[in-house]
Parts: structure tokens; sequence; C-alpha cells
């Protein structure tokens, strides 16, 4: 009997611009994901922005154009992880933070990559408490996502729109490598004549300082209705579902 060897093709999906040419070349394009961190605190300081772009080492020749500041790292992935957050503590937080005396608070996203042992460890020689928000609830207690990241996202969006009228931009549908960091510097330097005032409103809209719980309570939705109409409707829809599988029944024993 001969036998045959069967080779599997992996099948794989890309998303590409409409009206593109060989999309099977875009396998070997070569593809950066970015993140960016930003750090602010209720007096209205807002921290050098940290960058993680996707690669396998830190490449140094197109990082010289960033914001005043900035650090750069690198991830697999391209997001955040507990090296990147561990080294951010250490190497931006941590060193503004010994400056102030007394036992500080640093508010985090509801992330796994934040709660390490390494960082916990940190957090408590350096009398840090580290408090991360409740899942879903960054829209009303996130000082950033309240008040800081709305302007930010304008901000970026004027400045890709002025850079893809340029002729660089007309040339290329993604942004390289190299033109990243001279476009964050761009942005920052349009968010910053307001970035004082953007900072302490969101901490202050989220009852955080001045603490105030009712900032947040007076945000969230509430709706007045009475228990008895919960209760009748709620009996209705027994009702309803108990008909419908009596009738389910029935016609099934005639069968």
């Amino acid at each position: 009997m001969k036998q045959t060897s069967r080779t599997t093709l992996e099948r794989k999906k890309v998303l590409v611009k409409k009206g593109s040419k060989y999309p099977e070349l875009i396998r070997n394009a070569s593809k950066t994901s970015v993140s960016v961190m930003f750090c602010g605190n209720a007096a209205g300081e807002l921290l050098p922005p940290y960058v993680v772009y996707r690669a396998t080492k830190m490449w140094t020749t197109w990082t010289e154009n960033g914001p005043k500041g900035s650090r750069y790292n690198v991830s697999a992935s391209g997001w955040f992880d507990a090296n990147i957050f561990t080294d951010w503590l250490e190497c931006q937080m941590i060193p503004r933070l010994r400056k102030i005396e007394g036992k500080k608070v640093l508010l985090c996203d509801n992330l796994s990559s934040h709660i390490t042992v390494h960082a916990l460890q940190l957090c408590r020689e350096n009398e840090i408490h580290l408090i991360c928000l409740p899942p879903n609830s960054t829209h009303l207690t996130q000082p950033l996502d309240v008040a800081f990241f709305r302007p930010l996202k304008i901000a970026w969006q004027k400045v890709l729109s002025d850079w893809k009228d340029t002729a660089e931009g007309m040339r290329n549908t993604n942004i390289q490598k190299e033109n990243f960091p001279p476009l964050l510097s761009k942005m920052m330097e349009i968010i910053t004549p307001h970035v004082e005032d953007n900072l302490k409103a969101g901490f202050r809209k989220c009852g955080i300082f001045p603490l105030n719980i009712e900032e947040v309570l007076s945000r969230i939705p509430r709706n007045t209705c009475n228990p008895d109409t919960v209760q009748s409707e709620f009996l209705k829809t027994l009702e309803a579902k108990r008909s419908e599988i009596t009738s389910i029944v029935k016609n099934r024993r005639k069968k």
C-alpha cells in the first residue's frame, strides 16, 4: 500500500486596505504595535510618556526626537506586561514619589500585570499604597479617563491629519517607527497648556481630591420604579412562559 504525505496549510486572515494589491505580501511586512502610558497626579503634573513598541530588541536610532524625559521599552506584543510595569515603577514613578514624605497612593487600572510580587514589594518599601480600580468603573473613577484622554485623542487626531497632508504621509498608509516620536512630541505640545486644568478636573470629578463621594454617586444613572410594578411584570412573564410550555406539552401528547 502506497503512503502519501499530506501537507496541512495553515489558514490566516489579514485585514488590508480597500484596493490593496498583493495582500499575500503583508505577511512579510514590518508591523509594529505601540502602546503609550500616561500618568498624572491631583496637583496637575503629568509624567513624561512611557512608550512600548513591538520588537524583540531595543532600537535607539528612531527614539531621539520624542517628548523630553520619555522612556522606551519593548515587548513581544507591543502591550504592557508585568516586566514593563515594574520597569515603569522603578524608573519613572518611584524616583518621583521618593521626594514626597509620608504615604503615597498610586491608582491603577484593573490589569493583572499590575499585581506582581516584585511590584508590591517595591510599593511597600517606598510607602506606596497600590490601589487597583474596580472593573468596568474607569469611566467614573479613573481621573485620566474622565477628563484627560478625550482632549488627548482630539489632539492626536489633529496631528495625524496634518501628517497625512505631508508628502511622507501621502506615501505611507501607516506611521513609520521613526515618525512616531516626533508626532508624539507635537501632540504633547498641543495638550500641555491645558494638562494641569484637565488633570485637576479629573480628580475632582472622580471625588478623589478633594475627597467627595457624592461626585461619583451623582453621575451614576438611577431609575426610579415602583416595586409593585416590577413584581406584576415579573408575574406576567412567568404566566406567559407557563402557558407556552403547557401548549408545547399538549402538542407533543397529541402527536
